[in-house]
């Protein structure tokens, strides 16, 4: 559990360390400035994840998809379901590299794509350690596909808080090829549409439709059949839409003091509902497994909302630390029940590193 708890900590660290405000333009958007500290979180994620040996529950899952990619040929690795990973296995093991690369490469994408979002917020080092229990340790590592889905949706969400809808589109669309359930995005983006609305709403209606003709339709009887028809459940899945639902309602509350564009106020509103929607869901009879994989989508409202909430709660700088510790302890205690007590933990534990680069 060491390796969790290390990074964790180092990131709570910075988070009590760091400057008290983020510069915010007058549109309530945050500039996205690499410095040499954040190139180094990259480094460090796309390390910890992708280096990571027998750790996930899909593990074997994946050491099959790169097994069966090498028995193909170009045409039908981009033919498969979520063509975006199927492809990079086949470039790898055609290269003459081995699952490790592959998982490397998709920890630099899921790295790149949450620190995008991260130094979007106010307080990014508060956003990164409140994603290190489980947008990190769980999605990252123990879901590949989803995890670079995610990224490449969290890019698309700091182009949509700036108004720019093509490049959410776009960004979503690349996230798609790795998960093709992040096309469902596109129907949350359409909410924050702001400026010519009768033009743009017509617009990402119909990429949502070719998204769903192009990514879902030849599988939407077999998801159905899967998540709905089969009455499959997750674990934890209740727990895990409660720890969107709170944000969620925290949002919903004080959304008035959130500084944000009028493009991520809406949208983030939208995310807010639909947490709670999935919450009243589960205890209406809906398969867990069916919500829990669409609240992925929806972790990124964990962090940006706990990145603004010591400047909504706080109104001095005790205040605001007083804050930001809170947060740090609440997911603190995430991380320990997760590492604890969580169904499929033991998959984590203990964090193994590849033997050899090969």
């Amino acid at each position: 559990m060491l390796p969790y708890w290390a990074i964790f900590i180092l990131a709570s660290l910075a988070a009590i360390g760091a400057k008290p405000l983020r510069q915010i333009r007058r549109d309530g958007t945050v500039p996205v400035r690499f410095t040499p500290s954040w190139l180094f979180v990259i480094f460090a994620i796309t390390l910890f994840v992708g280096l990571r040996y027998q750790v996930g529950g899909d593990w074997y899952a994946y050491v099959r998809i790169f097994d069966q990619s090498q028995f193909l040929s170009p045409e039908e690795a981009i033919s498969r379901g979520d063509a975006g990973y199927w492809a990079l296995n086949y470039l790898v093991g055609q290269s003459g590299g081995s699952l490790v690369w592959v998982n490397l490469a998709a920890g630099l994408l899921f790295a790149v794509g949450t620190t995008i979002f991260c130094l979007s917020l106010p307080r990014p080092w508060l956003a990164l350690a409140a994603a290190i229990p489980y947008v990190i340790v769980v999605v990252g590592m123990g879901y590949a596909r989803q995890g670079v889905a995610l990224g490449f949706v969290m890019t698309g969400l700091v182009a949509l808080s700036r108004e720019r809808f093509i490049r959410f589109l776009v960004w979503v669309a690349i996230g798609a090829l790795f998960h093709k359930t992040a096309i469902v995005m596109i129907a949350l983006g359409a909410a924050s549409v702001n400026k010519n609305r009768f033009l743009w709403i017509p617009i990402i209606g119909l990429a949502g439709v070719g998204g769903y003709m192009v990514f879902l339709a030849d599988y939407a009887d077999q998801m159905i059949a899967g998540y709905i028809g089969a009455d499959y459940t997750s674990s934890g899945a209740l727990i895990r839409i409660s720890m969107n639902m709170i944000p969620g309602f925290l949002f919903l509350i004080y959304r008035k003091r959130f500084v944000v564009s009028e493009a991520a106020s809406k949208f983030w509103t939208v995310a807010a509902l639909l947490s709670s929607a999935l919450f009243v869901a589960i205890f209406a009879g809906v398969p867990s497994t069916a919500l829990d994989r669409m609240a992925l989508y929806l972790l990124p409202l964990q962090l940006f909302v706990f990145s603004h909430l010591p400047y909504v709660l706080g109104r001095t700088g005790r205040q605001q630390t007083s804050v930001t510790l809170g947060i740090l302890a609440y997911y603190a205690i995430v991380l320990f029940v997760w590492l604890n007590f969580a169904a499929h933990s033991q998959w984590w534990i203990p964090y193994r590193i590849w033997p050899e680069i090969a």
